[in-house]
């Protein structure tokens, strides 16, 4: 995925511009490191299976909390506060996404009612294990901004989920889900704020839980090898 989202800081002191842009390497390879066999997918970015793998039998998951991390650069990105001081705004947002995610993939997960959400191991069980990578917030803390700071951006930022699909009860993977989202792009400097954060990460996780939902993986099932 290549985005740009030039992001403008507006301060007391003055008013200053940043442009990022993130890319996501799109020279996969089409098996992993782990032997999952990557198949196509017009719901996610990258979807990697275990050949032979059954789904079928499957209809409930684990759900283990998210991991957060952001990208490099983003420390980088902000002058008008200290670097110590972005750093505990971005330890706030990753907390508050973590939670989010949680709450709304099952949320979703339990409405849609393909798979029950359940806290223990069991044959029909599946275990997901989910990580935010590349995370930019282009504000990832508004309740904290100091002063008059206010952030405009394009978009409210980004990020990529990378899910690991496991059998709950021996722990074998099964698949892996790549897929990097973008928040909404208004193609105008919008104020970033609480509320768009909120509104926007809801959106995509959201849509990943109901991409798993839909079929995704029994969709992606690949005969065993030899």
């Amino acid at each position: 995925m290549k985005s740009a989202m030039k992001t403008f800081v507006i301060a007391a002191i003055g008013i200053g511009m940043i442009t990022l842009s993130g890319v996501i390497n799109a020279e996969e390879a089409d098996v992993s490191f782990d032997q999952l066999t990557r198949v196509q997918s017009d719901k996610v970015r990258g979807l990697y299976v275990k050949p032979g793998a059954d789904f079928s039998h499957y209809d409930a998951v684990m759900l283990d909390d998210a991991t957060v991390s952001y990208r490099k650069s983003v420390l980088r990105t902000n002058s008008s506060v200290s670097r110590s001081e972005m750093k505990r705004r971005m330890d706030r947002a990753s907390e508050k996404l973590s939670e989010s995610f949680g709450e709304l993939y099952a949320e979703e997960m339990n409405e849609l009612g393909t798979y029950k959400v359940v806290d223990a191991a069991g044959e029909n069980v599946l275990r997901l294990s989910p990580s935010i990578i590349n995370l930019y917030l282009a504000n990832p803390d508004p309740m904290r901004a100091s002063g008059n700071t206010k952030i405009y951006a394009e978009s409210a930022g980004e990020m990529t989920l990378v899910m690991e699909v496991r059998d709950s009860q021996s722990g074998e993977i099964l698949a892996r889900i790549v897929d990097p989202r973008q928040a909404t792009d208004w193609n105008r400097m919008e104020w970033q704020t609480s509320v768009t954060n909120a509104r926007e990460s809801r959106k995509i996780i959201k849509r990943w839980a109901k991409v798993m939902s839909e079929g995704l993986l029994e969709s992606a099932q690949q005969p065993a090898q030899p």
